[in-house]
């Protein structure tokens, strides 16, 4: 083989890593408008669409990005509590794969914020104990704006979790089961 034909099959690989890139992400964009999709098969469509991208080229923070905000789209969406947990513990491992490639990136950090949140709101759905995935949704968060002092995405998510930790705070706090309210 000669350097020319190698050149032009790392180019046609390129391309077509580039095609399949746009062709998820437009997936995306048509699910998380709604646009006609199921969101379910639509969302399922864009992630096969990445899985193509990462077999053709290399792992990309935006690429992980991505697939961690149809995840976590995919988890905000209806569905039982336990499908959205498990979208939303998929998101989170996309997104920590993507902080790996990215630890700076504001963006990345604000998407895991927002997904580590919404794992958060699920389990205390759940009745589960939801302040340790709220805690790092707070540390990403946060991180985030420091980053991007002025990030709305970030400022938003930081807002909703705090909101949170207070109304956690004041579950607790109106628990019969609490010491002071027993010892009335």
């Amino acid at each position: 083989m000669n350097a020319a034909a190698d050149a032009e099959r790392n180019m046609l690989g390129a391309r077509d890593a580039v095609e399949a890139h746009g062709d998820a992400w437009h997936r995306y964009a048509t699910a998380a408008a709604g646009e006609g999709y199921d969101p379910r098969r639509s969302f399922g469509e864009a992630l096969g669409r990445y899985d193509r991208v990462l077999a053709l080229g290399p792992e990309t923070a935006s690429l992980r990005l991505r697939r961690g905000r149809c995840y976590r789209a995919l988890g905000e969406r209806r569905g039982s509590p336990e499908f959205r947990a498990w979208c939303l513990a998929r998101a989170l491992e996309e997104l920590d794969a993507a902080v790996a490639l990215a630890p700076d990136d504001a963006e990345v950090r604000a998407e895991r914020g927002l997904a580590a949140l919404g794992a958060a709101g699920i389990e205390a759905s759940l009745g589960r104990e939801a302040s340790e995935a709220t805690g790092r949704a707070l540390a990403d968060l946060d991180h985030a704006l420091k980053l991007r002092p002025r990030f709305p995405l970030a400022r938003k998510g930081r807002g909703l979790a705090l909101a949170a930790v207070a109304d956690a705070a004041l579950a607790r706090g109106a628990d019969p089961v609490q010491p002071a309210a027993a010892a009335n």
